[in-house]
């Protein structure tokens, strides 16, 4: 039975090492450094990797959803976002069409907002998640993200979020 054990761990080895010096890399960013700054060695075990967090809970929602995010504090990278978004640095897409969103477009849908991006309550995240067999650890790579702020009824009570616009962050 040990045997058997032995044999898969093996041939679990191999693959691993295989699949790590033979994955294809479309950006050279540093000696020893794939694509998005993840190291040659690593393995993609996840694509695509889609969810959401909502990083502003309703004050009368669950205790443990504002406990699980009690250490968000994103204001100056959402403040960040839309200015690189202003000046052109990064580019917003459509949520339905794709299609890349001019500044003044950015600018008409935070007037939705009454310019409150403190109103923005949702992140969607897409993501790769990259294993490193050498150290064991995980590493995740942000490829988009969607943010969604507060809808509400006519009383104020939480109906919703809706999405703004996604960005784009590998090439």
């Amino acid at each position: 039975m040990r045997t058997g054990y032995n044999l898969i761990m093996i041939i679990l080895v191999a693959v691993t090492m295989f699949t790590c010096n033979n994955g294809n890399k479309t950006s050279d960013p540093g000696p020893g450094m794939g694509q998005s700054g993840i190291s040659d060695n690593a393995v993609l075990f996840a694509s695509d990797i889609n969810y959401d967090v909502i990083v502003k809970p309703p004050s009368d929602g669950d205790p443990w959803q504002a406990e699980r995010v009690s250490g968000y504090e994103g204001g100056a990278m959402i403040n960040d976002i839309f200015e690189k978004l202003y000046n052109g640095t990064i580019t917003a897409r459509h949520i339905t069409t794709g299609e890349p969103l001019k500044p003044q477009d950015i600018k008409t849908m935070e007037r939705e907002l009454g310019t409150d991006r403190s109103l923005i309550a949702k992140i969607q995240f897409t993501e790769d998640w990259f294993y490193h067999p050498s150290t064991g650890r995980i590493e995740k790579v942000v490829k988009e993200i969607i943010m969604g702020y507060e809808f509400r009824d006519s009383q104020g009570n939480l109906f919703g979020y809706k999405a703004l616009f996604s960005v784009g962050f590998t090439d």
